[in-house]
């Protein structure tokens, strides 16, 4: 493409070309030089290309940056023109231009009028047309089929959740990435096992880590753990290696082989298994693990009984209990062993561990436990949902050449499920009446309002505009999940159980005295210590110095928590560990799903040494949850702004 192209120009200069030199070249005007400059430049955080009164100057550091890029282009790939022609072709109500998608494309006629092919045969799928008049392509259809084309696209976009994990990762390119990942699926198919997208990424994130070492020729040499060689797993494990090792030229030991198949075996199921599950398993474990996942319905309110989910259940427990008894261990290098995140899923398993051991009388280990978690968390993951920020479009030229069409096309685009355009106005006297909106978006000058978000725009929706936009709504679902999470503080927390300064040097007399608290308000039952003790012995939560008691059992009349901590001592012994901060929870079953968002993000501050001392410098309960909602504020700015 002619970008390209610049670059190359630019890369052979030592001194600043300037832009009629380069149009000479190019054969372009000046004033596209300009554009493709900007163009160049957008997708790098800093400009690579250096503009002053001289001309053109690459950065010569850039420039591998640059070509990854541009060699990445679809100029070079017939999958990636044809999704851009198509995003072209939905964004613009107006149509294409066929010589400047020509140009920007860099490819033949020829090439361009087939790509064109298959995306009028797609269009015509979805019950659209194309219409081609002089060099003027456009869409012809039902606007609602065009926005819910649109809709299906977006949401494709963004539905690859292997490739987010490498989006910033250096150690192997997309390419290599996407090898990869086929090498590791095609051999799955092969032996027609599947697993779980979480497990597979975990699996392929290991696995970019171990190329890049072997490729340095570090090697691991032995094995801490037995291995059963003769396991589904192990072969896997042997097959993945050997292709790897052709496709990354990288040599490799047994003790690569045995790791991997440790972080395999265990989280693979066939298929065929599921399907005659009661001709595999005896009707008599069938029957337990029934009552089991009854006895989870009755206590956490939570219906685990569907086909789907039981039968991947039962399996992966049958697995379980085969490895223990034979004294075959599973792994996982990349799997963070914290167990107090989500709260959930991790008590879901301690719960089913200890069902077993009084069952069956057997213990399960911490990894089989952190394994049969992301059973329950990949049925159960749900972000929180937020409603979407709601748009009103202000433009008294509103069916003029279908702007309104455009311009909701264009927000929807860019934002997805993110927002829902829900009234357009184009009577300057009916604004303040008819408007109902999170923010309005205004092609006149208009400035609302006291409580309402306005942005005003151009008639045509700049790069600009897009970005005032953002902006709103980026601070507006900032301030919707601020107010979420900081109304469960005032839900959860009570200064009825608020022990700033209580002395007490023992785990046991403080989990009694605040238990009894508890119980003496009628928040909890009579068996929630007993129940309590019994879910620290099996596993405390701990969090760097801050614990977080709570019972397997959701009986709680309420969710509320009660907060311990003394200043003026060093903390309390805590098993092995000395905390300062301890947060003794009693969850109500119906209240488990906020309680769960709200440790999730309560995780982020409590792993923050600096944030729990900030905690617990605070004299008072008032004190303490304005500081704690302080942090709530920093913790959401932040993580937004990460995944933005």
């Amino acid at each position: 493409m002619k970008e390209f192209q610049l670059v190359e120009e630019l890369r052979k200069s030592s001194i600043p070309i300037s832009s009629s030199v380069l149009s000479k070249k190019m054969a372009v005007s000046t004033r596209t030089i300009r554009n493709y400059v900007s163009r160049i430049n957008q997708h790098f955080e800093t400009p690579v290309i250096i503009s002053s009164s001289k001309g053109y100057l690459l950065k010569k550091s850039y420039y591998e940056a640059v070509m990854f890029h541009y060699l990445d282009s679809p100029a070079n790939n017939f999958v990636e023109r044809r999704k851009l022609l198509i995003r072209q072709i939905l964004l613009t109500p107006e149509g294409i231009n066929w010589d400047i998608v020509l140009e920007e494309m860099n490819v033949s006629e020829a090439t361009l009028k087939n790509d064109l092919k298959s995306v009028v045969h797609y269009f015509y799928k979805n019950e659209l047309q194309i219409k081609k008049n002089n060099n003027i392509i456009k869409l012809s259809g039902e606007e609602i089929q065009i926005r819910k084309l649109m809709k299906e696209i977006f949401e494709e976009e963004g539905c690859d959740v292997i490739s987010s994990f490498f989006k910033n990762q250096d150690l192997l390119t997309d390419d290599e990435v996407d090898i990869l990942r086929q090498i590791v699926q095609t051999t799955f198919n092969r032996r027609h096992l599947v697993t779980v997208d979480f497990v597979m990424g975990q699996l392929i994130r290991y696995l970019v880590i171990t190329i890049s070492r072997l490729q340095r020729n570090c090697s691991l040499l032995t094995t801490n753990k037995p291995v059963n060689r003769e396991s589904t797993g192990y072969q896997l494990s042997v097959e993945i290696m050997e292709e790897l090792s052709l496709a990354f030229s990288f040599k490799y030991s047994q003790a690569e082989i045995d790791n991997l198949s440790l972080l395999i075996v265990g989280n693979t199921i066939n298929p065929h298994e599921l399907r005659i599950l009661d001709e595999v398993i005896e009707p008599s474990f069938l029957q337990r693990m029934d009552g089991i996942l009854k006895d989870i319905h009755l206590v956490y309110g939570i219906n685990f009984m569907m086909d789907g989910f039981r039968s991947r259940f039962i399996l992966h427990v049958y697995g379980l209990i085969e490895r223990i008894n034979k004294g075959e261990l599973i792994d996982n290098p990349m799997l963070n062993l914290m167990n107090t995140k989500d709260l959930l899923v991790y008590d879901l398993a301690l719960y089913v561990g200890n069902k077993l051991k009084n069952e069956i009388g057997l213990d399960i280990p911490e990894e089989e436990l952190l394994f049969l978690s992301i059973l329950f968390g990949v049925f159960l993951e749900e972000e929180v949902e937020f409603e979407p920020v709601t748009i009103g479009i202000v433009s008294p030229s509103i069916s003029y050449q279908h702007l309104e069409n455009k311009l909701i096309r264009k927000l929807e685009y860019y934002y997805g499920d993110k927002i829902a355009v829900n009234q357009l106005v184009d009577a300057y006297s009916e604004i303040n009446d008819l408007l109902d909106t999170d923010i309005i978006v205004s092609t006149i000058p208009y400035k609302g309002t006291d409580h309402q978000e306005v942005v005003n725009v151009s008639l045509f929706i700049t790069e600009l505009d897009i970005q005032k936009i953002e902006k709103k709504i980026v601070a507006l679902r900032i301030k919707r999940k601020i107010d979420y999470y900081q109304e469960l503080t005032y839900q959860f927390f009570d200064e009825t159980f608020f022990y700033q300064g209580l002395s007490i040097n023992h785990k046991d007399r403080l989990i009694d005295k605040m238990g009894k608290d508890f119980l003496r308000e009628g928040i909890v039952c009579p068996s929630f210590i007993q129940s309590l003790n019994d879910k620290e012995a099996i596993s405390p939560s701990i969090i760097q110095n801050v614990a977080m008691p709570h019972s397997l059992n959701r009986d709680a009349k309420e969710t509320k928590i009660s907060v311990w901590y003394d200043c003026s001592s060093r903390g309390i012994k805590w098993e092995e560990d000395c905390v300062v901060l301890v947060l003794l929870l009693a969850i109500n079953q119906e209240q488990q799903y906020e309680l769960n968002d709200y440790f999730h993000l309560l995780f982020g501050i409590l792993s923050e040494k600096q944030a729990v001392q900030q905690l617990i410098n605070q004299k008072s309960f008032p004190l303490f949850i304005k500081k704690l909602n302080e942090l709530i504020k920093n913790e959401v700015e932040k993580i937004y702004m990460i995944n933005k």
